[in-house]
């Protein structure tokens, strides 16, 4: 555009050299002679025409490909919330934490553990005790257990089933073969360190803090995608208003270079006087093309955010927003006390600190308890039995095994259930490092970033309580913009008439009309600006009441007008 604009200006600069050039010369070289008004007039054709080519060059605009879809603001947030890419990329945050959460949560899960077996031995004796020449024996294993993570006391506690097989050819085996069960329980409690917290309860409590947090955060992202989506409706609805603007401009300065084209023909007015006319027409060319392609970026915008993939039918459509922003209406003045409660309680900037300074509350309870001496107490019993075939030796050592009584792996249950042979112990293990360990630092840091964490919660809610009073105050802002837009706006169309007027009687030159004209466009387009940034400062307002992201420009303008006004959101 800048481009353009200095050729559209070159031009126009070098039609008025063009035609003051050759008359100096004549003047200079032949004074009684002066340019005639045909070589004035094909001078002047010649300089509109290079103007007109330099805008077709640097400044045409294709017409958008498709056919054109209505699309109302209300419609257009819906869109966004089912199908916008970067939401539905934010709807994840919140399953990546449960899938996280279940991880830690499986630790507390029972452990179910077997062993089956199967082992041969033989072996050669060197003692009469041995049993004999060769001794082979058999072994069979198949035992099992269930252990599990206490969640309330950090201790650990198993239940375990043993059993065996065992089969040899010694004549000093007493039972033969041989089966031996016995069950056993234990409980491996923390008395002092690990007692209240220990690491798998503080990644529990903090993950289960992270999984708020990602609602929250989902939360912010959607109210930040229907914040994005109106300000880019709103945008694109001042692109297509500007556009009409400029169109306008445009055919009030055709139709002013025609009416001084039809009053050189008839000797009312010099020819000179037609080039400013026309410089003007170029000029406001120049703007309906810079118009024209602000209204393709900002539907650009707005595609991006309300469309899932090129494939939607909209992608290639022309959109044509219905809704137009109102006027401010007389409402009641805004309780901004109210606001700043609702922005403190709800934002979501702040409820993410509150969390994570819970979460640096959990860590520091964490590091203090592990600076504590370490006290685990062991307690477990077992009971027994053993079963099978018993055999008792004839003439000592050195007689044959005789069999007493056959037995097998039920009577080895049987004594185990009666208790027979039991087995307990408690054992308390206790240690304590002398000087300053690593749980120390670690409790000494922990405790600086949960100061931190504090510091910074409170920070936020200052920043929040200025968020809202400074989008309250743009609210009343632009409220009175639009009065003294429409205003300047009318006094521009009056002032536009009245120059006409005198300029048809002879008492106004063409530089007053042009003026004017330009003025007029300028004075619409501002008052166009400050009626949508009415409406997105109202939305800005609402906005930072629900979040802290403000990642959405004001209106874009573009062809006629500078943006001023709302930060972020849209309504």
């Amino acid at each position: 555009m800048k481009r353009c604009s200095s050729l559209l200006r070159m031009a126009v600069i070098a039609a008025v050299i063009a035609v003051l050039m050759p008359t100096s010369t004549l003047v200079a070289q032949q004074p009684q002679q002066k340019a005639s008004d045909a070589r004035v007039t094909e001078l002047m054709n010649q300089a509109l025409k290079q103007v007109n080519a330099a805008q077709t060059a640097q400044g045409s605009v294709q017409p958008a490909q498709g056919p054109t879809v209505d699309l109302r603001l209300e419609d257009a947030v819906g869109r966004a919330m089912d199908q916008n890419i970067d939401l539905a990329v934010a709807r994840l945050g919140p399953q990546l934490q449960d899938l996280s959460l279940a991880g830690v949560r499986a630790a507390y899960r029972p452990t179910l553990s077997s062993r089956l077996g199967d082992s041969n031995s033989t072996t050669t004796p060197n003692t009469t005790l041995g049993g004999g020449t060769v001794v082979t024996t058999g072994q069979y294993t198949y035992n099992g257990s269930l252990s599990q993570m206490l969640p309330w006391t950090g201790g650990t506690a198993q239940f375990a089933w043993n059993n065996n097989r065992q089969e040899s050819t010694s004549n000093n085996a007493t039972y033969n073969p041989s089966y031996t069960s016995t069950w056993s329980a234990s409980l491996t409690q923390p008395l002092w360190r690990n007692f209240r917290i220990d690491s798998t309860r503080n990644s529990l409590w903090t993950g289960i803090i992270s999984r708020q947090i990602a609602d929250v955060t989902l939360r912010a992202s959607v109210v930040n995608t229907e914040a994005s989506t109106r300000i880019a409706y709103w945008n694109l609805v001042y692109a297509v208003q500007n556009v009409e603007i400029q169109k306008n401009a445009v055919g009030l300065a055709e139709q002013f270079v025609k009416d001084n084209q039809a009053k050189v023909e008839v000797g009312t007015l010099a020819p000179l006087d037609v080039i400013q006319a026309q410089s003007n027409l170029a000029s406001a060319r120049q703007r309906l093309v810079a118009a024209q392609q602000t209204r393709e970026q900002n539907e650009l915008t707005l595609k991006r955010l309300i469309v899932g993939s090129t494939q939607d039918p909209l992608w290639t459509a022309t959109v044509n927003p219905v809704d137009r922003p109102e006027p401010p209406a007389q409402a009641a003045p805004i309780d901004l006390k109210a606001a700043i409660a609702n922005a403190l309680d709800k934002r979501t900037d702040l409820v993410t600190a509150r969390e994570t300074l819970r979460q640096s509350d959990i860590t520091l309870k964490y590091n203090k308890n592990q600076i504590l001496p370490q006290a685990d107490l062991s307690a477990s019993y077992s009971s027994n039995g053993t079963g099978g075939n018993l055999y008792k030796r004839q003439e000592g050592l050195t007689g044959t095994p005789v069999l007493l009584a056959e037995g097998g792996y039920l009577d080895a249950l049987s004594i185990m259930r009666k208790l027979s042979n039991p087995t307990w112990s408690f054992t308390l293990n206790f240690s304590y490092p002398i000087g300053i360990s690593s749980a120390d630092a670690s409790y000494a840091r922990a405790k600086v970033q949960y100061q931190q964490s504090l510091t910074q919660l409170k920070s936020a809610e200052l920043r929040v309580a200025t968020d809202v009073t400074q989008a309250a105050l743009n609210v009343q802002s632009n409220a009175q913009q639009v009065e003294t837009a429409r205003a300047a706006r009318e006094l521009a169309q009056k002032q536009l008439e009245a120059e006409q007027s005198k300029f048809e009687v002879g008492m106004q030159t063409n530089f007053f009309v042009v003026q004017a004209q330009q003025n007029l466009a300028a004075a619409q387009v501002s008052e166009l600006q400050a009626l949508l940034n009415y409406r997105i400062s109202l939305v800005t307002f609402q906005q930072v009441q629900q979040t802290g992201s403000a990642s959405v420009s004001g209106v874009s303008s573009g062809g006629g007008g500078s943006s001023s006004g709302g930060s972020s959101g849209g309504q």
